[in-house]
């Protein structure tokens, strides 16, 4: 099982939408065929290669910290304290913070595409400094533009 059914809409005898919940991560196998709406995925296991190279719990709060810097106008603690649990594999947590940055769509697939859950935390890790370091040369670009003069 793949997913499960987290909500159906039916929006007209002819039009079915449902809304679906993973439960592990999948690829896709074969394309949606637009007119009958059908897909094919395969499972992916999360690889966690043991001994690991990082250390994954430190990796888990640089994440998080990161993120809550980037966005900080988001004012979902509960999620945030969710997604920060200890208990989250770090695939699963890279998979929900890669899915929601607004990044092209290439650069996203790249990062999901990455089954071993370490690489995968090290190109997202990647994307979201160089988000950080955008966010502050552009801070620093705006404070050095002198304000009006009334002379």
């Amino acid at each position: 099982c793949l997913a499960r059914v987290a909500a159906p809409a039916f929006l007209s005898p002819d039009a079915h939408h449902v809304l679906l919940q993973g439960l592990t991560r999948a690829r896709i196998v074969a394309a949606a065929d637009t007119a009958v709406g059908w897909g094919e995925v395969a499972g992916v296991a999360d690889r966690q290669p043991e001994p690991s190279t990082i250390d994954r719990s430190h990796r888990r709060q640089e994440l998080m910290a990161l993120f809550r810097g980037l966005f900080p106008h988001v004012q979902r603690d509960d999620v945030f304290q969710l997604w920060g649990d200890s208990q989250m594999p770090l695939g699963t947590l890279c998979d929900l913070l890669a899915s929601v940055l607004p990044v092209e769509t290439a650069q996203k697939s790249q990062m999901l595409a990455e089954t071993n859950a370490d690489l995968r935390s090290d190109l997202l890790l990647e994307e979201m400094r160089a988000m950080a370091r955008a966010k502050r040369n552009e801070m620093v670009a705006q404070s050095a533009i002198p304000a009006f003069s009334a002379n």
